[in-house]
């Protein structure tokens, strides 16, 4: 069934582009028919409205497979020492999330941050081996990151 969703992209100095991460996680797991788009100005802001027909994959078994009928949990993929700092990233990403006004999963996933965690980057060419975590995460989030990973993985006296 074919299904209609509107994105409003506000541009974003901080990312140098329009803010279209909301529209990027929803498209992930859909078919996409077709997108509209057109630029237009609210309070000053430039945007960039996007208009999705989609419809989502058709598969051959209805039945959801157990891997996505059971919710993952992060912290079984982690050592025991390495859940502390989990959390840890999970708290900072809610309070970025609220902060720019975006659900946490957009921050990062909890995959991501397992990821993170498993690979310990100490420089930002490093986060290449995170899935989905393109360029503008990269520039946005990585020093910070970086920076947490190395100040909460230093072994405590």
């Amino acid at each position: 069934m074919k299904q209609v969703r509107i994105f409003t992209c506000p541009y974003a100095p901080g990312l140098g582009n329009f803010d279209d991460r909301g529209f990027q996680m929803f498209i992930q797991d859909k078919q996409i028919l077709e997108v509209n788009s057109q630029f237009f100005m609210a309070d000053n802001t430039p945007c960039w409205s996007l208009v999705v027909q989609y419809q989502m994959p058709v598969t051959a078994d209805a039945e959801p497979s157990p891997e996505k009928a059971a919710k993952t949990d992060y912290r079984d993929q982690l050592q025991p020492e390495e859940q502390a700092l989990f959390d840890s990233l999970r708290t900072w990403r809610a309070e970025k999330a609220k902060a720019e006004g975006i659900p946490p999963y957009v921050v990062c996933t909890n995959r991501q941050l397992v990821q993170l965690i498993q690979l310990a980057p100490g420089s930002l060419s490093a986060f290449d081996g995170v899935e989905n975590f393109g360029p503008s995460r990269i520039e946005k989030y990585g020093p910070e990151l970086i920076q947490r990973l190395r100040r909460d993985q230093q072994p405590q006296p």
